[in-house]
């Protein structure tokens, strides 16, 4: 484990599904359908903003079945990499929001367990036996065991049995996909394996194009503080400024402007709104 890993996790060694009984799950096991359901009864149609009261209502009564499927279900068994990648930013989605409602988060997920960013540390499931914290998904599995981005080292050791579910090579698009619940974040959308490719892409095009702001007199690009943050991920998949310049329409102009080859873009990262995504 990073060393900020283990600073942020402190004394964490709970779970939110701890004491559920084991049932067999399905093959694929439904997240993808429980997120469905969620999202109809509690999340906007374009996925911004939540209903937390709707979405305690439509959790109450699955609650204890997605619980005990959790503790049963073996990520090893998932059969290729869009189902593992379906799986695990489903998982991400729902654990998130089933933390907020447990933990009672009011105004925002930062500095609501007394630290700074441990609410993702804290909010975790056991999986297979295994407790698997937000941070642990995200860092560990997703970014392909790279750790976290203010830390020295990787999420799981070498000995951790949870190195099994890395998916690996990383895909940088799963930054578009991941909402943790506050107002700067990508919308909550529902993945499936059979369409991951083309809903990542979706998704990243569809967050690049709302969210990167070109001037062009002052030569800066203006784009989320997740390029920031995330820095070297992008790098490893060409760089900040082509992956932004990829995921824009080509007929936007934009684009056309960021590929200038007499101009030296400056990048400029926008203030995070971390406040929490409810509706009002």
């Amino acid at each position: 484990m990073s060393l900020a890993a283990r600073l942020l996790s402190g004394s964490f060694a709970t779970s939110l599904n701890d004491g559920a009984r084991a049932a067999a799950p399905t093959a694929e096991f439904r997240l993808a359908a429980l997120m469905g359901e969620l999202k109809r009864a509690a999340i906007a149609p374009a996925g911004e903003v939540v209903d937390y009261a709707a979405l305690n209502r439509a959790l109450a009564p699955i609650r204890a079945d997605l619980y005990a499927g959790l503790t049963a279900f073996d990520p090893a068994a998932l059969p290729d990499r869009a189902h593992r990648l379906a799986f695990w930013i489903n998982l991400y989605n729902v654990l998130i929001l089933d933390a907020v409602l447990a933990f009672q988060v009011r105004k925002s997920v930062v500095g609501v367990t007394r630290g700074l960013m441990r609410f993702f540390e804290k909010a975790a499931y056991r999986v297979g036996g295994l407790r698997c914290s937000a941070n642990d998904i995200e860092h560990g599995v997703l970014r392909a065991n790279r750790g976290h981005p203010y830390g020295r080292g990787a999420q799981f050791a070498a000995a951790d049995p949870r190195r099994a579910w890395v998916v690996a090579p990383m895909e940088t698009r799963i930054h578009f996909a991941l909402n943790c619940a506050s107002r700067s974040c990508p919308p909550i959308r529902v993945y499936a394996a059979a369409d991951m490719a083309a809903q990542l892409d979706l998704a990243t095009r569809a967050f690049v194009t709302a969210d990167a702001e070109v001037d062009g007199h002052a030569s800066t690009l203006s784009v989320s503080a997740i390029f920031r943050w995330y820095r070297d991920d992008f790098q490893a998949a060409g760089g900040v400024l082509p992956f932004i310049v990829r995921h824009l329409p080509e007929a936007d102009a934009r684009r056309a402007l960021l590929t200038r080859p007499e101009t030296a873009w400056r990048l400029r990262y926008q203030k995070y709104d971390w406040g929490l995504n409810a509706r009002a």
